[in-house]
């Protein structure tokens, strides 16, 4: 991960499942230079990076989901104001409930009224457009993005210049070396992305 970051830069970063053992590592460290966190270190399993070089932040947050009891499950958030432009922006890493199942979408549904009313209070209290990405742990046609779309969200394949059509979901890549892993592409197209 830390030569993706390094070599690509991204300008905003939303991770999942960040959890103890990746704290132990120096990614975050090695990062430091060009990335803050936002999120208490250790206790954070969504984290979310940002370049200091482009951004300021003017304020953030994060939480966990209710009903989920699960660390991994939640929302971090922040709005960052450009450097040169000073045009601000809200950005949201999440990552929603995953167990399968029709009592389960009840509980995606409820993390996705609770990102909703974050996203709305604090982007309304700024003025300023939202950006959410991260784990969603659901397909396109399904109640919890129905209710995002209910609620203003619209789905960036739809509003991108460019994307893949493709979906992310694939399954995990088999080790074939001591640091390389091979993955097979999916034929699926992307209303079967999960994430």
């Amino acid at each position: 991960y830390r030569r993706l970051f390094t070599e690509l830069k991204p300008d905003v970063i939303g991770i999942q499942e960040y959890t103890q053992g990746w704290y132990d590592t120096d990614l975050f460290d090695s990062l430091s230079d060009i990335y803050n966190s936002i999120g208490a270190p250790g206790e954070n399993y969504i984290p979310l990076l940002y370049r200091k070089d482009k951004f300021t932040c003017v304020d953030s947050g994060w939480g966990l989901y209710e009903d989920t009891d699960d660390n991994t499950k939640g929302l971090t958030w922040a709005v960052l104001s450009d450097k040169e432009t000073e045009k601000k922006l809200m950005v949201c890493n999440t990552h929603f409930w995953w167990v399968e199942g029709p009592e389960h979408d009840k509980i995606r549904c409820k993390n996705a009224a609770e990102m909703s009313e974050t996203i709305n209070v604090i982007s309304k209290k700024y003025n300023v457009p939202a950006f959410a990405f991260g784990d969603l742990n659901t397909t396109v046609n399904t109640d919890p993005i129905n209710l995002l779309l209910e609620n203003g969200f619209s789905l960036m394949i739809n509003d991108a210049e460019n994307a893949d059509r493709v979906s992310s979901y694939h399954f995990d890549p088999e080790r074939i070396g001591e640091d390389t892993f091979k993955g097979s592409p999916t034929e699926d197209n992307y209303e079967h992305s999960i994430d």
